[in-house]
């Protein structure tokens, strides 16, 4: 049959119509297949050859196997292993198109750390555009990725064995946003570097979002995080914090927890992992909590033979410094100065303060607050004495012209094992609004509260001096000191008045409770310490007689001075019992608001609506009906560990604000509360204004030996000058 010139042309352009819809279904909806297993049917055997036949918005994915490096030029593409981590890259990957995703593979080097390249490599003109990591593990070499100029978004990756000075990712001067999440470095030289120092190639900084990272196996050197602030801003709202589970070298990364501090806003709070962080800290964000998430024998602050190691201002509200170890320093480790008491109440909780590194001009007062209401609870307090030329003494827990201050729950004690030196817990005030010689005036302390301490080997355990109004000392064990308590009047400063001891067991010191004055003051008329146990059956010694009720103290137990009211006595030693709590819980999540993708855990705080005291025993906390994995108890409060990835998939991932169900037991009491948290979606980065152009090899960034390694940044300066605080002075 011969067909006619018409129906020959209609019948092309049908097969025509064919051919083109069958293209069409292909580019919008199959998924491109690599690999080279004789068992199952793929598209291709390498990367590079389905790359060179790809086309914009594909998608390829890559079976289990060994495969050759390849580069990129094709702009919207997802590259994806079919199981994760079973295809692996064995050399590096160029990244020139824009738009691009990596996800699921294995990155290797061949091992030879000294001459590998950057395992992955983003350059080109790919400035304001994406790149995507997700969920891949990059291994031996000396860096993971090197980006020039792509907005980086990086989350659930490992990186590992990666030696060069920047190891882990590097991103150089032009990449205007930077979103690392959940990533995990193990043995990584520098793990995250952002900018570069003098860069201005991005002109309106670069914005970094880096969150619940994991930092693994850090040797000395090592850093976990460096970046340089000229150039780096953070964000979204309330991403202040570059986390670091092991941080190292004060030459390497500088002020970690300073810097997390200038970035916080009003009532936020700055989680701190675990690590030794080198530098000196000041506080001046209002109602800021500095919060370690670890245990504090593995969380250090070290002033490196600074004055002061955490410093706060006044005018901030309530501050909170919670679960660190503070050493190295030379006149205060936690320092409330006098000259900042105005508008601000200093909580120092469950901290471990080391005795002052050696020095002419220390005088070493382990913890100082000055502002009304603060609370200096569950601390570990060490107390080094020195020789002086002035008459200053250094003292544990110091409280200075501040009223309605509660220290409760410390043990405080010489660090000298030979010599007692030093005072435990000194309360002292003055209200005669006289300077003194550094030009400081002090007020009057009134109604403060000393109760439930340890207090031992010192020269004196617990001190009223000066213009001291009704401080209360109650429920302390106070041993091995040279004076167990002492009312101190004071020629230049005043005399306390109504101090009351109760329920303390005074034992074992050379003297257990004496009133002093010096030069023309005037002692204080009584110290009521009835009550007490003195160590012995029989009560005090001294063979002085109660100015109130006739009877001599002529027992074993310890001395008593003139101006002590001592009768009745204990006579068996206290046993400090916990008040039992009373009124309703009160609960607050931390993070009050959650990344749906983040990791790891958050925490549920629970107090005592009424702020009394959680006794010890049995704590469980639940949310929702998911129990706490873990449950600490800080006195005053029950700190509950939850996982994030339980909460999340609890509510179903549906972003806004939940309200949450806690249920806390203690002991025999049950309690019910509600608390609420809010859960975020991580929306698409936003797209950057434009940065100009640049050439590709103005940086390298690569870790090859063009690179000059980590390059930190440097500590501010330290303000010159005495720090305004504390003295207890004898």
């Amino acid at each position: 049959m011969v067909l006619s010139k018409r129906t020959m042309i209609a019948c092309l352009v049908a097969m025509f119509m064919i051919l083109a819809t069958a293209n069409v279904v292909r580019a919008d909806n199959d998924v491109i297949t690599v690999g080279y297993d004789d068992e199952e049917e793929y598209d291709y055997e390498s990367i590079s050859e389905a790359l060179d036949e790809a086309e914009d918005g594909a998608t390829i994915e890559v079976g289990p196997g060994e495969y050759a490096g390849f580069t990129v030029n094709v702009d919207d593409i997802t590259l994806r292993s079919s199981d994760e981590g079973a295809a692996v890259i064995e050399e590096q990957v160029q990244i020139r198109g824009a738009g691009v995703t990596l996800q699921g593979f294995e990155f290797a080097g061949d091992g030879d750390l000294e001459e590998s390249e950057s395992l992955v490599d983003v350059r080109g003109d790919v400035e304001g555009k994406e790149f995507t990591l997700e969920d891949n593990y990059l291994v031996d070499a000396r860096t993971g990725v090197n980006a020039r100029s792509a907005n980086i978004t990086a989350t659930g990756n490992t990186f590992e064995n990666l030696v060069a000075g920047i190891g882990g990712i590097g991103t150089g001067g032009t990449t205007p946003e930077v979103d690392l999440q959940d990533n995990t470095f193990i043995d990584v030289y520098g793990c995250i570097d952002i900018g570069k120092e003098g860069a201005d190639f991005a002109p309106d900084g670069i914005q970094a979002v880096i969150d619940e990272n994991d930092f693994k196996e850090l040797q000395d050197g090592q850093v976990a995080v460096n970046y340089f602030p000229d150039s780096v801003s953070f964000g979204p709202e309330g991403n202040y914090l570059v986390r670091a589970d092991e941080y190292h070298g004060q030459d390497a990364a500088g002020q970690v927890i300073g810097d997390a501090i200038e970035r916080a806003d009003e009532g936020d709070t700055v989680e701190v992992y675990t690590g030794t962080y080198v530098e000196t800290i000041t506080i001046d964000v209002p109602d800021l909590t500095l919060q370690a998430v670890g245990d504090a024998a593995e969380t250090v602050i070290d002033a490196d033979e600074e004055d002061i190691a955490v410093r706060v201002q006044s005018g901030l509200g309530e501050i909170e410094v919670n679960g660190f170890t503070v050493q190295n320093w030379t006149v205060g480790g936690i320092v409330q100065p006098m000259a900042e008491n105005e508008g601000t109440a200093v909580h120092a909780r469950n901290n471990v303060v080391a005795a002052a590194a050696d020095g002419p001009t220390a005088h070493g007062n382990s913890i100082q607050v000055s502002g009304d209401g603060s609370r200096v609870t569950d601390n570990e307090v060490e107390v080094v004495g020195y020789d002086f030329e002035s008459d200053d003494s250094p003292t544990g827990i110091l409280v200075i012209g501040a009223d309605d201050v509660e220290v409760e729950g410390n043990h405080v004690y010489g660090a000298d094992e030979q010599e007692r030196a030093g005072n435990g817990i000194a309360v002292g005030g003055d209200g005669s609004d006289e300077k003194d010689d550094h030009g400081w005036a002090v007020d009057e302390a009134v109604d403060n509260v000393i109760r439930a301490n340890t207090v031992e080997h010192l020269a004196r355990g617990i001190v009223a001096w000066g213009d001291a109004r009704d401080t209360e000392i109650s429920g302390n064990w106070i041993s091995d000191n040279d004076v167990g308590i002492q009312s101190a009047a004071r020629e230049d400063r005043g005399t306390p008045t109504g101090t009351r001891a109760r329920d303390n067991n005074i034992a074992g010191n050379d003297m257990g409770v004496e009133v002093i004055a010096d030069g023309d003051a005037e002692r204080e008329e009584y110290l009521d310490a009835k009550d007490n146990w003195w160590g012995c059956e029989d009560g005090p010694s001294g063979d002085l007689e109660d100015p109130e009720e006739q009877v001599t103290a002529d027992g074993d137990g310890d001395g008593v001075g003139d101006n002590v009211l001592f009768y009745p006595w204990l006579g068996e030693e206290k046993e400090v019992e916990e008040e039992p709590e009373t009124g309703e819980v009160v609960a607050d999540v931390r993070p009050a608001s959650i990344n749906v993708r983040s990791r790891g855990v958050f925490m549920v705080t629970v107090e005592m609506e009424d702020g009394s005291r959680i006794a010890e025993g049995n704590h469980r906390v639940s949310l929702n009906g998911l129990d706490a994995d873990r449950v600490q108890h800080a006195a005053f409060r029950l700190i509950a560990h939850f996982e994030r990835e339980q909460l999340v998939d609890d509510l179903d991932g549906e972003e806004g604000s939940h309200e949450l169900n806690v249920t806390v037991e203690i002991d025999d009491e049950t309690y019910a509360v509600e608390t609420s948290v809010e859960l975020m979606v991580p929306g698409p980065p936003h797209a950057p204004a434009d940065s100009g152009d640049e050439d590709e090899d103005e940086e390298d960034g690569d870790g090859t030996e063009d690179d000059e390694g980590p390059s930190g940044h440097v500590p501010p300066g330290h303000e010159d000058g005495h720090p305004g605080g504390g003295r207890g002075r004898q």
